[in-house]
């Protein structure tokens, strides 16, 4: 358990260094991710004020970003936010899918594996 929580904290460290980018709220632009922070800082915004409004870490719709440029005009807690750099997974799917078509759909044979597992069962058995 140890192993793991300090595994997860280096991860973790990582990723508030080099995926976290700090920017000003007329920046914001629709479809970035909110860090948990900004998220947070948001929501306990419209708690305070009493309103319904709820953002997700999910990328910012237009009608958010207004709503952040609006609130950055009103209250000055909000003229910067932390958001996640994020990169396209686009690609890494069709090179998957590239790969599984020039290996013929075989990513691994499915006699082997069988046969290995007949194999540890009948030492069992």
């Amino acid at each position: 358990m140890l192993i793991l929580f300090v595994a997860f904290k280096i991860i973790e460290r990582h990723f508030k260094k080099r995926e976290e980018i700090r920017i000003s709220t007329q920046s914001v632009a629709p479809n970035m991710v909110l860090s948990k922070e900004s998220e947070s800082k948001i929501n306990n915004y419209f708690k305070k004020t009493g309103l319904k409004e709820k953002f997700y870490a999910d990328g910012l719709t237009p009608q958010q970003v207004n709503f952040i440029k609006e609130l950055a005009l009103k209250n000055s807690d909000f003229n910067e936010l932390i958001i996640y750099k994020t990169f396209p997974l686009t690609p890494f799917i069709f090179l998957g899918i590239l790969a599984t078509v020039i290996a013929r759909g075989i990513v691994f044979d499915l006699n082997f594996l069988a046969s290995i597992c007949r194999m540890i069962m009948g030492r069992f058995l």
